[in-house]
């Protein structure tokens, strides 16, 4: 659930010479209302719930209007959306507003128990490649999770038990932002293994001393092994807890023997192990 508290400040520039001066007086600034809203996302249906207003109005801009504390909506596509909400607190009119990014929904289940539902995930930009030739994985979202799946064949330098995954992940796909890695500014660091018989992870925040940090976790889905032998694992992340909240992720992943030699590679149908995904699919 996301809580919106939005004000609007009114700025004004001043402008000497060559410099910009701000003087007393020059910022008109208005209060912080009172009022906001939160709102849960179910697919593209959101309900939107307002805090301490009364006679409450509703307003997706390029959508629809509405009324009432509790609002309900569900939007034709995916897509980047302005919603106002205004009210009254303690006899005053308010109003707060927002950008929210509306996503599509996603076939994945991460308690389903098997891989199947994967198949539904089609679109040739959310396929991943081993540089082994053998191993493959998919990507997908939806507007609370980010998925991954990977399917793996174990190698003589390659024990699934000690293999280490690294998954480095730009939420904002900013390469100018976070800890910039392979072409990425990557936010969060992970090492860990999760197809194993004790599967382990350590997140890591920070720039190029990256600290390890306990305030994150994946939620893990189905793991085991295929009818031919090869080892799978799924996951989701969440995208509020590691703030993707832009159109587009980036990131780049690799899986290590114990050795820290390298092992599996991943890429995008061109090759390109910076990967950089929309999050914009209808």
């Amino acid at each position: 659930m996301k809580t919106i508290r939005i004000f609007f400040t009114a700025l004004v520039f001043a402008v000497c010479s060559l410099t910009a001066c701000v003087r007393l007086g020059d910022l008109d600034l208005e209060p912080i209302p009172d009022i906001s809203f939160t709102y849960e996302c179910q697919g593209m249906s959101y309900t939107f719930t307002s805090v301490d207003a009364t006679g409450v109005q509703w307003t997706i801009v390029g959508e629809t209007e509405g009324s009432g504390d509790v609002f309900t909506y569900t939007f034709k596509k995916p897509g980047s959306y302005w919603v106002s909400m205004t009210g009254t607190h303690n006899g005053e009119q308010q109003t707060v507003s927002t950008k929210i990014l509306v996503a599509k929904a996603s076939v994945v289940k991460l308690d389903d128990n098997t891989l199947d539902d994967w198949e539904g995930v089609t679109y040739p930009d959310f396929m991943l490649y081993g540089n082994d030739g053998v191993s493959y994985g998919k990507f997908d979202y939806d507007a609370n999770y980010v998925y991954f799946m990977f399917v793996l064949e174990e190698q003589d330098m390659f024990d699934i038990n000690s293999a280490i995954w690294n998954l480095r992940l730009d939420s904002d796909d900013n390469s100018q932002t976070g800890y910039s890695t392979k072409s990425l500014g990557c936010e969060w660091y992970l090492e860990g293994n999760c197809c194993g018989d004790e599967p382990w992870s350590d997140w890591y925040i920070g720039g190029d001393d990256l600290e390890w940090t306990d305030t994150v976790a994946e939620v893990m889905g189905t793991r085991g092994t295929t009818d031919d032998g090869k080892f799978f694992f799924e996951l989701g992340i969440s995208r509020k807890t590691f703030g993707i909240k832009t159109a587009s992720v980036a990131f780049f992943t690799k899986f290590y023997n114990g050795d820290w030699d390298d092992a599996v590679a991943f890429s995008d149908a061109e090759g390109n192990t910076s990967i950089h995904l929309g999050l914009d699919k209808d």
